[in-house]
């Protein structure tokens, strides 16, 4: 078996009819990062199928934007932490870095249906704004991750720092099951790196599921956001005809109008197109 092969069967295995589980004993729900990267793979294979991903990942977005981390589509079975550990029906109140936007492109690309991709841009644009609204709150134009769960590195020693500061009076009760999936408990974080965790969560949803104590800008988050920004740019452009995209802005001291106020366009048109030229001369 050669390697698309293997990843083919992969996702299959995975496959639960309107969402890919990144692994089916460990993380049996959908994540949300997870989720894009399963498009990808979907695309190749059956771009209908990868676009029900992408619509099943953010039409399980919060009113105010943010794609959660993980979507509870079955809260049958054994898991930690399900949505009672985060203080919610059948989603995490935390984000993943927002890759979705390359995920729609690389669909649109292998030909998914451009109506379904349009409806797409306001969810993935208000998941964006949503960054900058929520994970900015010294206002710098960067990313700061809420939970080291957020950021895509979970166990980074990255976060170390920061964390020893949470207090784990703050956890609530918890029993772990992710050790049972595991040949090797030992490579999972330990009880006290849950303890941290859990304490985490419990501050964001007593602050109306804003931030925590811990709040840290990320380099890496914040250049994912800022490539998620130029794909949805692209995304757009891509799905709008060709006389409605945008190839060159004029800044003018004014613009001519009738007493009435209504502009006019052709003494408009007339007094930009040089100036139009000139840009498309200058490439």
């Amino acid at each position: 078996m050669d390697l698309v092969e293997r990843a083919t069967a992969v996702l299959r295995a995975n496959d639960r009819g309107r969402y890919t589980v990144p692994a089916g004993h460990l993380y049996p729900h959908q994540w949300a990062w997870d989720s894009a990267f399963a498009a990808i793979g979907w695309s190749v294979l059956d771009a209908d199928r990868a676009l029900l991903e992408l619509e099943t990942l953010l039409d399980g977005a919060w009113p105010d934007g943010r794609v959660p981390h993980i979507r509870f589509h079955d809260p049958s079975g054994e898991y930690f932490p399900g949505p009672s550990f985060w203080g919610t029906v059948d989603r995490s109140s935390i984000s993943q870095p927002p890759v979705w936007a390359a995920a729609a492109r690389r669909v649109m690309d292998r030909g998914g249906d451009r109506a379904r991709l349009r409806s797409l841009l306001a969810p993935i644009a208000r998941s964006h704004r949503w960054f900058l609204d929520w994970r900015d709150p010294h206002g710098r134009g960067l990313v700061a991750v809420g939970h080291p769960w957020e950021s895509g590195m979970d166990n980074s020693p990255a976060w170390d720092a920061a964390l020893a500061s949470i207090d784990t009076a703050d956890a609530p009760p918890f029993v772990r099951v992710d050790q049972h999936h595991v040949d090797d408990p030992s490579q999972r974080p330990t009880d006290d790196d849950y303890a941290r965790y859990a304490a985490l969560v419990a501050q964001i949803a007593a602050n109306d599921f804003g931030l925590g104590s811990f709040a840290v800008y990320d380099p890496g988050m914040s250049a994912m956001l800022a490539r998620a920004d130029g794909e949805l740019a692209q995304l757009v452009a891509d799905s709008l005809a060709t006389y409605k995209q945008v190839r060159h802005v004029v800044v003018v001291d004014s613009i001519p109008r009738l007493p009435s106020g209504k502009v006019l366009r052709r003494t408009l048109r007339d007094e930009l197109t040089p100036r139009l030229v000139g840009a498309g001369d200058d490439g």
